[in-house]
């Protein structure tokens, strides 16, 4: 008996288990969760320092970004393990990791000395410097004595690690400016300018008393000019006016100059593209001699001079590491068409080590490599490991390890410049318009249900690459990004998965600091037919062809159509008119206040002939404080279109705008009124023309302030009709 009820409710376990499986999956929320973050990601932007701990088990990489953020990196998945950002508009210039501690100087209003505990971000001290960009702070960290840096372009520092008090503090002589630090056993030296020639001087690292110093005539050193490079108990730079490297020992007055072209041939720009490159080699120097062509040299320890080992060609990142055993390593990374090219050198002697090729960093995919960071750890088995962190132009930091890219954080979504969301298509339906909730086959579906439970990730992923359909109440979308590097990705926006990006990059969008890509366009957004987007980009280096237009699918991000256009596109227009294909026309404006219309088609040029005459824009200048409207008319022969001003509103002098503000025309209207709580109805006045702008000016407002609160600054609204140029409104808010 005792065996066959075993039996029996072991089949019903199986029974019930099989019905399980065959369920569908439903997903369920409390009352209380609605409106909570369905996900969040967090970014960093584009990373400018990096340091990594020197023990063996080191698990964190710690940056700096210039969107103002100290964050630590895992280095096992890429995930954030703390991060902290700083004030707007500051900027990281140095960055030092020192046991547990994170030391690093910030320039914005001010220059920022900040100390960070590495393990999980908290501020440890913060001190006010008198350094600014032009007298940049440079600091080192002596372990055992604390932080020393350079404050104000004349005087050292040497501050607590702990609680950052000032232990002493050195100037330098009249007409000296101290350039760098470098840290010698129980010394500190300070190298500088004084007069045109390189001044060093050795202080002792616990008491900051001046030991040694020297001054070297040897060539010409500018704080303007060619940095400064210290490495190893040896400075280096570059004397422009004789086109040399000159090589200096700390300590000594031995210096010693070599002609560049005694080991490189110099192109057309001669000696002004020739520098140093900062990554530190002990002995060796890498000597940039053009923008695609670097050149490592080793110093003779006698005599100074320096001779060429090895060539790089091509525009390659470097960055330096020691291994286990104290052998020093050099990293070179070049980005081609087909992947990543990682080639690891040991010094003393010269050794070429295996080389790395990453497929998953492309040109096409990811651009050239901005910055490039080794770090070398103890593998199991007692061996030196190295693992490298790049950043390449699309703002990518991706860690490069065993031949393959082990993460990639897409940090080009940190700075995002327009958003546009596409509809997915809908899933087949059943015969009563329904989603099908019952599987075609039985047996595949429990094959799938079966593999689901055994690798739930693996097949999450699966799923929402192969049926990404709309759901049942079409809250999902896909966020199309347009980011400032360049670089548009598409968001699935109910889990936050990239589906696909594509990267537009220009010989000299490096270069540059304006943004690529200026406008996203969404030409078409129906489930009939496949959707289309349009993102319009600026080529700096292109003189007859400045602007280019590129058409894709944002359901899956292939390229249909791209087009190089003449002209600089001022404004784009998407007006509501459709043609054939279900596309809107988009009208774009040159910098002769020319019309183009998009699609160039003969349908679109008669919707345009019957519709130009309600075409209106507005431009605003915030320097000079004025806003101008405009309208597209016909030209002489009636075939060509071009825009005339209509009106014209100066803003008065002493106020400032700050923020433009006009309801998108695409969003869409769902109550045109209001109910009260008295069950009265407001009407809204829905203009679609209105503009919303904000002044802020010095003088203070036309009415007294409250008792107790001082005079001061005002706040300005105004209401702008942006077709007739009627002035609705001008208060300044009580208090403002």
């Amino acid at each position: 008996v005792s065996t066959q009820s075993t039996g029996a409710s072991q089949s019903t376990m199986l029974v019930v288990t099989l019905l399980a499986l065959f369920m569908a999956p439903s997903v369920a929320m409390f009352q209380d969760q609605a409106g909570s973050v369905d996900w969040y990601r967090s970014n960093i932007g584009r990373v400018t320092h990096a340091g990594f701990q020197k023990h063996r088990n080191s698990k964190l990489g710690f940056v700096a970004t210039e969107s103002s953020m100290v964050a630590a990196i895992r280095l096992s998945d890429g995930s954030v393990e703390w991060r902290q950002p700083l004030p707007e508009g500051e900027r990281v210039t140095e960055l030092v990791v020192g046991g547990r501690s994170l030391f690093t100087v910030s320039v914005g209003s001010d220059t920022r000395l900040r100390m960070w505990n590495n393990v999980d971000g908290a501020l440890a001290w913060e001190h006010a410097a008198d350094g600014t960009g032009a007298n940049p702070v440079s600091a080192v960290i002596s372990e055992g004595n604390g932080v020393a840096a350079i404050i104000g372009g004349e005087r050292v520092e040497m501050r607590s690690i702990s609680t950052g008090r000032v232990i002493w503090t050195w100037s330098a002589e009249e007409g000296t400016s101290p350039l760098g630090l470098h840290i010698s056993e129980d010394k500190i030296y300070v190298v500088g300018e004084s007069l045109g020639s390189l001044a060093s001087v050795a202080l002792d690292a616990s008491t900051g008393a001046a030991k040694q110093s020297s001054t070297v005539a040897k060539g010409t050193v500018s704080p303007g000019g060619s940095p400064v490079h210290m490495f190893h108990g040896l400075v280096a730079y570059v004397d422009r006016s004789s086109c040399s490297v000159v090589v200096h020992q700390l300590g000594s007055d031995s210096v010693e100059s070599t002609k560049v072209e005694s080991f490189q041939t110099l192109d057309s720009s001669g000696c002004e593209g020739v520098n140093i490159n900062p990554t530190r080699l002990p002995g060796h120097l890498l000597i940039e001699t053009s923008a695609a062509s670097t050149v490592m040299v080793q110093v003779d320890k006698s005599s100074l001079a320096v001779h060429k080992i090895h060539g790089f060609a091509g525009k390659i990142a470097f960055s330096s590491g020691t291994a286990n055993d104290g052998q020093h390593l050099l990293a070179a990374m070049d980005v081609q068409k087909e992947g990543a090219s990682l080639s690891l050198f040991g010094l003393g002697p010269l050794e070429s080590l295996p080389t790395t090729v990453c497929t998953q960093v492309s040109l096409k995919e990811n651009g050239a490599v901005q910055n490039l960071f080794l770090n070398t750890y103890t593998k199991t088995n007692g061996m030196t490991g190295t693992r490298a962190l790049v950043v390449t132009r699309d703002d990518s930091l991706t860690l490069i390890q065993n031949n393959e890219a082990t993460w990639q954080r897409p940090e080009a979504l940190a700075k995002i410049r327009q958003v546009e969301f596409a509809v997915p298509p809908v899933a087949a339906l059943d015969d009563q318009g329904n989603m099908p909730l019952v599987p075609e086959s039985l047996l595949q579906e429990l094959v799938g249900r079966v593999s689901a439970l055994l690798n739930p990730s693996k097949a999450e992923s699966v799923d929402d690459d192969n049926h990404l359909t709309s759901d049942k109440f079409g809250f999902r979308r896909i966020a199309i990004a347009m980011t400032d590097a360049g670089k548009v990705l598409a968001l699935n926006t109910q889990t936050s998965e990239i589906l696909w990006s594509r990267f537009y990059d220009t010989e000299s969008h490096s270069e540059s600091s304006t943004p690529l890509l200026k406008k996203m366009v969404m030409l078409r957004n129906s489930r009939e037919v496949p959707p289309e987007c349009i993102v319009i980009g600026h080529d700096p280096a292109s003189s007859h062809f400045p602007t280019f237009l590129s058409s894709f699918n944002p359901l899956t991000g292939d390229e249909g159509h791209f087009q190089a256009l003449p002209y600089a596109v001022r404004h784009a227009i998407l007006l509501p008119d459709k043609i054939s294909e279900q596309r809107r026309l988009l009208i774009m404006i040159d910098e002769e206040y020319k019309a183009h219309v998009f699609p160039d088609t003969e349908e679109a040029q008669a919707v345009l002939a019957a519709r130009f005459s309600g075409i209106f824009f507005h431009e605003i200048d915030k320097t000079s404080g004025v806003l101008s409207g405009y309208q597209v008319v016909a030209g002489k022969n009636g075939d060509s279109y071009t825009c005339e001003q209509t009106w014209q509103v100066v803003i008065p002098a002493g106020e400032k705008i700050d923020t433009v503000q006009q309801r998108s025309t695409e969003d869409h209207i769902f109550s045109p009124f209001h109910v009260t709580g008295d069950h009265n109805v407001l009407f809204k006045y829905l203009n679609p023309n209105l503009l919303a702008v904000s002044t802020v000016s010095e003088a203070a407002p036309f009415f007294k302030s409250r008792a107790g609160q001082e005079a001061g600054g005002a706040v300005h609204l105004y209401a702008i009709d942006a077709v007739t140029c009627l002035l609705y409104t001008s208060p300044s808010p009580r208090d403002s």
